[in-house]
């Protein structure tokens, strides 16, 4: 929804790929995520660039993995082996390619979060989709509320995407905290934003002027297209229903947005629209406005 709204408003013209001001996305706290290279594959990749932060071993340990795969090292142009790795300021762990960079950062500490994002050329003025996947949740309450409020200040147009834990009070939450707890990953900020609401008045008052939170099992149940629940079914037979409503009602998805310079760029952008299909990347209808 993000790339195509993105290509409907600014097509590309010839000349322009990797100008300044096109859309670009940055996932907090990554990991070994592959959405990246996904989007490369199906030629979906966001002309901006996609910046990708974590701390300094897990970029290490993703740096030697992508550096060790051919077909990887060939989406980012890379040249020689070892081309590419460690160009972050003073030495540090990283990676950067065509159209992509990975670099290292404590999420806890949003100046040096940017300064390591500037550094690999990220654009605050564009179009900006930020990520955050289980990850926020995990940060003690008050510096995870600090990161959301540095984005809501240092980028014009923006949308903050977050997928996390909620409602730990009742018995299934209570004992996912309690599960969770023992694997040494406490999740830090789950009881001072127990639920949607919470969530939702988190993000506002940190500076963002639009924001909506929903459960999985609210997204899948009442927003995915009966024709995208048949063809989920037939992929594999799945006879755990009970279990899983309880799960997904215990994560939700949130979309918080911003536009300073008043574009109406995410007029249309909720998370009731994610539930469609892969479709909603927009590859086709981008490709119809960049040919235009």
């Amino acid at each position: 929804q993000f790339l195509e709204t993105a290509a409907t408003r600014r097509p590309k013209t010839v000349g322009e790929e990797g100008a300044k001001g096109y859309e670009q996305i940055v996932s907090l706290g990554a990991g070994l995520d592959s959405t990246f290279f996904y989007l490369k594959s199906v030629g979906a990749a966001p002309r901006g660039g996609f910046f990708e932060v974590d701390l300094p071993a897990v970029v290490a340990a993703k740096t030697h993995a992508i550096l060790r795969a051919p077909p990887l090292r060939a989406m980012l142009d890379l040249g020689e082996e070892g081309s590419g790795a460690g160009d972050g300021d003073g030495g540090r762990a990283g990676l950067k390619g065509k159209g992509y960079a990975l670099v290292e950062a404590d999420l806890r500490d949003p100046k040096a979060v940017e300064a390591a994002l500037a550094g690999a050329g990220l654009d605050l003025s564009a179009p900006t989709l930020l990520l955050s996947e289980c990850v926020i949740i995990y940060m003690p309450a008050d510096l995870g509320t600090a990161l959301i409020a540095w984005a809501a200040a240092a980028f014009t147009t923006a949308a903050f995407i977050t997928y996390e834990q909620v409602h730990p009070h009742d018995a299934f939450g209570s004992t996912m905290v309690k599960n969770i707890s023992a694997r040494g990953c406490p999740l830090q900020a789950i009881m001072s934003f127990p639920d949607c609401a919470a969530q939702e008045g988190r993000y506002k008052e940190a500076g963002w002027t639009g924001c909506e939170c929903i459960t999985m099992s609210k997204l899948y149940d009442t927003y995915t297209p009966d024709d995208e629940k048949i063809r989920i079914s037939r992929v594999e037979i799945f006879d755990e229903v009970e279990e899983w409503n309880l799960i997904q009602g215990h994560y939700c998805m949130v979309c918080a947005t911003l536009d300073k310079q008043s574009t109406e760029f995410w007029k249309d952008f909720s998370p009731t629209r994610f539930a469609a299909p892969l479709g909603c990347l927009g590859v086709a209808k981008r490709d119809e406005a960049e040919q235009a």
